[in-house]
Parts: structure tokens; sequence; C-alpha cells
């Protein structure tokens, strides 16, 4: 989260007089100085009136500064969704409006440079789709809560150089996907013996390019 301009939004507690700035006076008046109303750049206190604005105003949100770090808040609900997130991608590629997919990649799949642009009629029928700005917003969602398409998007990565209209096809099919599994979220719950437990998946050198 950035606030812009951010230390013009602290209120002053004490009374600040501030001489006018060069051009901004008129004859006759130049003996008069600015009484501050809040709090600008350059004031020895606007860094401090700016955290007791942000506090304020995150701690109305349900969010409490943490007693190690004041500099860190948290807000615990007990789970984590991307919900909203995910429908702004889908808006922003036109595919809010899609039909959902049960999967975003089946067994028998397969991904090669053969899929590629070969002339220059392919590349110029590839040339004005979003094939980058969909992988990268995909794989934003995938490193936060959607771990489940994380397999299909490091496929997708491979071919950002030289993506073909199969790729971009498999990368709406993710979108698809998540159409129909947006409301999907991680819980969390408190416990004493938290054990965490790493998958990993292995297709026994599927990558037709590279044999790995």
């Amino acid at each position: 989260m950035d606030v812009k301009t951010a230390f013009l939004n602290g209120n002053l507690e004490e009374e600040v007089d501030m001489k006018q700035p060069k051009g901004f006076s008129s004859s006759g008046d130049e003996h008069l100085a600015c009484k501050l109303k809040k709090s600008i750049y350059g004031l020895k206190q606007a860094s401090r009136q700016w955290y007791l604005k942000f506090h304020d105003v995150i701690s109305s949100f349900g969010f409490m500064e943490n007693i190690m770090d004041q500099c860190i808040y948290q807000k615990i609900s007990g789970s984590m969704s991307q919900e909203t997130y995910i429908n702004k991608v889908l808006e922003r590629f036109q595919m809010k409006d899609c039909s959902p997919s049960i999967a975003p990649i089946i067994k028998g799949n397969r991904f090669n440079l053969n899929q590629c642009p070969k002339n220059d009629p392919e590349r110029e029928q590839m040339k004005n789709i979003p094939y980058a700005s969909v992988v990268g917003s995909l794989m934003y969602a995938q490193v936060y809560t959607r771990l489940d398409i994380a397999f299909v998007v490091g496929i997708l990565g491979r071919y950002q150089s030289n993506p073909g209209i199969d790729h971009w096809k498999v990368a709406k099919k993710v979108m698809k996907y998540l159409q129909g599994t947006k409301d999907y979220m991680l819980m969390y719950r408190w416990t004493d013996n938290l054990e965490v437990i790493g998958y990993s998946n292995s297709d026994y050198a599927g990558y037709i390019d590279s044999q790995k």
C-alpha cells in the first residue's frame, strides 16, 4: 500500500507559522506569515504526525499494532482470500462472464516449443494478445493464496518470450478455473502444535523441450 503525499495528511498539534514562499506575497504584505493548517514536508514533526494519522485510520478498520514492531499492523480474520483481486483480473481481461472450468490443466496436456509462432502471420496473431500481463496476474494470485495453479502458471511462464495461440488458450482456461473457484481461500486455525507438510509434484520428464 502506498499513500501519495503522505506527510500532507498529518494533523498539527502545535501552532506553526511559516514564512511566505517566494512569489506568493503581495506588495505591502511581505511582513505577514502563513499559519499552517496541516502538516507539510520539512517539518520536524511531519513524520510523527503522519504516523498518528495512519494509526487512527488503520485502527478504525480493525487492524492492531504489533507490540514488537510499531510499524507493523495485523488483522486476524482466520482466512486469506483473493476473490476481489480475481474479479478484477477477470474484468480486466474481459473474462468476467466466462463459463467456469473444473480444472486449469488435465492429464495428457502437452506444451512445447513447436506451439510457438514460427512465421510472421502467427507472430502478428499474438501481437495484441496480453499474454505476459495475464501470466503475471495469475502469478500474483498463485504466490499468495492460489497454490493450486502454481504448476500450470509455471508452465505458461516458460513461453513468455514467444507464446503461441495454444498457450493463450491455456491461460484463458486458468482464468475460467478461477472463475469457478474464486471463493476458495486459505483457512488458518490457532494451534500449539503447528506442523507444516510440504508436497512436491513431479511429472517424470514431462517437459518435452528439455526432457526434465
